[in-house]
């Protein structure tokens, strides 16, 4: 491809949650940064799908995987075989992407209604309500963020770190336990 073929979307605290596809799918020699961000997809399906010239920058995630779902398949030159990880562990290991994103429940508000609020005993924004609410459970993806990006938009006690996901850097970010 030509230069003005190629892509590089940052894709930055977004929520592609529960497809029935690929959440981020690449071709033709691109390239894609995820951060920060929720990523899941149904049985079956792959978060990441590359072609054989694609390269991905992932990390600071928090991928869920369905029963059946699986991490990455990248098609590869010379085989018709495409190469597929698993698991987010195996993927790390092996790519060294997602090495601090996080793989197992995220606990979130209720993302089949479309609240992706991470859930916090300190408080969370409830959205049907219009006001903060405390949780019995608080989720890991509080103060998971990159460390490099600005945490200072989110409410006190903030721990001086964004939140993965749609609100973490946004005065909408659920609460930490302590600054």
């Amino acid at each position: 491809p030509s230069l003005s073929d190629i892509v590089f979307p940052v894709i930055d605290h977004c929520a592609i949650w529960g497809t029935q596809g690929y959440a981020i799918q690449l071709s033709s020699g691109n390239k894609a940064m995820v951060r920060n961000s929720l990523l899941s997809v149904a049985s079956g399906q792959y978060v990441f799908d590359l072609g054989t010239l694609d390269e991905l920058d992932s990390d600071y995630n928090a991928i869920w995987l369905e029963e059946g779902a699986r991490v990455l398949r990248q098609t590869r030159s010379g085989t018709s075989f495409p190469l597929v990880y698993e698991t987010v562990g195996a993927w790390a290991a092996a790519s060294q992407q997602d090495l601090h994103s996080y793989s197992g429940d995220p606990l979130l508000a209720d993302p089949a209604a479309g609240d992706f609020h991470p859930m916090s005993r300190a408080g969370r924004w409830d959205p049907s309500a219009h006001t903060w609410t405390n949780d019995a459970v608080s989720s890991p993806l509080i103060d998971a963020g990159h460390p490099a990006e600005s945490w200072t938009n989110e409410p006190d006690p903030n721990g001086r770190r964004m939140n993965i996901g749609l609100y973490g850097g946004t005065e909408w970010a659920s609460k930490s336990a302590t600054n």
